[in-house]
C-alpha cells in the first residue's frame, strides 16, 4: 500500500526524476521522466492531478477490486477493441519523446566512413528505430499495452516513404532522407500501426503485475532498481557516444571548430600523462614510508604552489628567504599601481610571495623540530656564521614593508579626506542653492504682496 501524501511529497520535491512514479510502481514511466527531465516539465504538471489514480491502481493485494479498477473494467466492457486511437496527452508526449530518442540513437555511431550517402542512409534508419522504441515504450505505460513489432513496421515504412520522397524531390539523385525530414512519416505511421494493435491491460494481468495469487514472478525492489539503472546506463552511454562522435569545440580566438573526439584523442596523447606516470613512479620508488611517498608526490605535482610562486617571482629553487624578499621588494616598487604598474600582476606577485613565504616558514620549522635541540639547522648555522646579517636583513625587510604600508595608509587617508571634502563641498553647494531659491521665493512673495497692497490702496482712493 502506498500513501498519497508521500507520493505528493516526492512529486513536489523530486518530480523531475520520476521518483513518485517509482513509488507507485510505474517504472517505465519513471524512465521516461529521467530521460526527458520530468516529461519536459509538462508531464510533471499533469501528474499533479493524476497521482490519486496512480495510487489507486497500485493499492491492491492482487485479489480485491477498488474504485479505479472498477472504472477500468467499465472501460474494457464499453470499448473491448482497445483504447481510443487518439489520446492527446499520450500522443504529444510520444511525439516529443520519440524525437529525442531518435536523435540519441542516430548519433551514437560515427558512420562517416561509409561516405555521405550511405552514412545519411544509416543515420535516418537509426532515427526511425529510436522513434519506434519511444512509441512502444510510452504506449505500454499505464493500463494499456501493445507489441513492439507494429511500431517498428510503421516507423520503417515511414522511413522508406520519406526516402522515396526525398529521391523524387531530388530528381532521382541518390540521397537518403535526413532524420529531420523523415520524423513526420516515421512517427505518424509508427503511432498509427501501434494503436491499431494496442489493447487494454486486463484486471487479471494487472493483478499479476501487483504480485497476486496468479502471478508467476514477483519483482523485488532491488530487481526494479537494477532494471532502471541498466536502462539509464544504456541511455547515458548512447548520449555520451553521440557527444564523442559529433560534438564540436570552438576556439574563441580563431573561431576554428574541432571535433570533441579529436580533442579527447589529443588530450590522451599529450605528454601530461607520461609526465604524471613518471612522477608517480619516482615518488613510489622513493625510499621510506607512505608519508615520504605522498610528500614526494606533493612536491612533484606542486600541490602547495611553491613552483608556480617561484616562477611568478622569477627566483630559482635555491633562493633563500632573504633573496626572495629582496626580489619581492624590487618588483613591488616596479609593479605598484601608484607608480604606473599593472594592478593584476602586482596582486599575483603579492600572492606568490605570501604563498612562498608560508611554505618556506613551515619547512624551516619542520626542519628545526626534526633536528632536535642538540643540533642546528643549516639556516641557523649560516645565520650564526654571518654574525647576525640575516636578522639585520629581516629587520630591513620589515622596516621596508612597514614604510610601504604607512605610505599606502597615508594615501588612503588622503583619498578619504579628499572624498569627504568633495562631498561636504557638494552638500554646501546644494544648501546654498536651496537657500538662494528660498530667498528668491520670499522676494517674489513680498513683491506680489506689495503689488496687492498698492492695488487695494488705489481702489480705496477711487472710492
Amino acid at each position: 500500500m502506498v500513501s498519497l501524501a508521500i507520493a505528493y511529497a516526492l512529486w513536489f520535491f523530486l518530480g523531475w526524476t520520476g521518483l513518485h512514479l517509482f513509488y507507485v510502481g510505474r517504472d517505465d514511466h519513471m524512465f521516461v521522466y529521467l530521460t526527458t527531465g520530468g516529461g519536459y516539465f509538462l508531464g510533471w504538471l499533469r501528474d499533479g492531478w493524476r497521482l490519486p489514480s496512480y495510487c489507486e491502481q497500485h493499492n491492491t493485494d492482487g485479489t480485491t477490486m477498488n474504485a479505479e479498477l472498477n472504472i477500468h473494467n467499465i472501460r474494457i466492457q464499453s470499448s473491448p477493441s482497445g483504447p481510443h486511437w487518439f489520446q492527446p496527452a499520450r500522443f504529444f508526449g510520444t511525439a516529443l519523446t520519440s524525437s529525442l530518442y531518435g536523435y540519441v540513437l542516430s548519433s551514437c555511431l560515427d558512420l562517416s566512413f561509409l561516405g555521405e550517402e550511405l552514412s545519411t542512409f544509416g543515420y535516418s534508419f537509426l532515427y526511425s528505430v529510436g522513434i519506434a522504441f519511444a512509441v512502444w515504450l510510452i504506449g505500454n505505460i499505464g493500463m494499456q499495452q501493445g507489441p513492439f513489432k507494429p511500431a517498428a513496421y510503421g516507423s520503417l515504412f515511414g522511413w522508406a516513404l520519406s526516402f522515396l520522397q526525398t529521391n523524387t524531390d531530388s530528381n532521382g539523385a541518390a540521397a537518403a532522407g535526413t532524420a529531420s525530414s523523415s520524423f513526420f512519416w516515421c512517427f505518424v505511421l509508427s503511432y498509427v500501426f501501434f494503436v491499431r494493435k494496442a489493447e487494454w491491460t486486463t484486471i487479471t494481468e494487472h493483478f499479476q503485475r501487483r504480485g497476486g495469487p496468479s502471478a508467476t514472478t514477483h519483482q523485488t525492489t532491488c530487481h526494479r532498481i537494477f532494471r532502471l539503472g541498466f536502462a539509464g546506463f544504456v541511455f547515458v552511454s548512447l548520449s555520451l557516444s553521440g557527444c564523442y562522435f559529433h560534438a564540436k569545440t570552438t576556439d574563441k580566438t580563431t573561431g576554428e571548430e574541432t571535433r570533441l573526439r579529436d580533442s579527447i584523442d589529443n588530450l590522451l596523447r599529450s605528454p601530461i600523462w607520461s609526465e604524471l606516470y613518471s612522477t608517480l613512479k619516482d615518488a613510489y620508488n622513493e625510499p621510506g614510508s607512505w608519508e615520504n611517498f605522498f610528500s614526494s608526490l606533493s612536491e612533484s605535482v606542486d600541490l602547495d604552489g611553491e613552483n608556480s610562486a617561484r616562477k611568478t617571482l622569477g627566483v630559482d629553487d635555491s633562493a633563500t628567504l632573504k633573496e626572495i624578499k629582496s626580489v619581492y621588494r624590487k618588483k613591488a616598487r616596479e609593479l605598484h599601481p601608484d607608480k604606473g604598474g599593472d594592478p593584476t600582476k602586482f596582486m599575483e606577485m603579492q600572492e606568490a610571495y605570501e604563498r612562498l613565504k608560508k611554505v618556506l616558514t613551515k619547512r624551516e620549522k619542520r626542519d628545526r623540530s626534526g633536528s632536535g635541540s642538540g643540533s642546528e639547522s643549516e639556516s641557523d648555522r649560516s645565520d650564526r656564521g654571518r654574525g647576525g646579517d640575516a636578522s639585520d636583513a629581516e629587520r630591513e625587510a620589515l622596516d621596508e614593508e612597514m614604510k610601504i604600508q604607512r605610505e599606502d595608509d597615508a594615501k588612503l587617508k588622503e583619498a578619504k579626506e579628499k572624498t569627504y571634502q568633495k562631498r561636504k563641498q557638494q552638500q554646501n553647494q546644494k544648501k546654498k542653492k536651496k537657500k538662494n531659491k528660498n530667498t528668491e521665493r520670499t522676494k517674489k512673495k513680498n513683491t506680489s504682496n506689495k503689488k496687492k497692497t498698492k492695488k487695494k490702496r488705489r481702489g480705496g482712493d477711487d472710492l
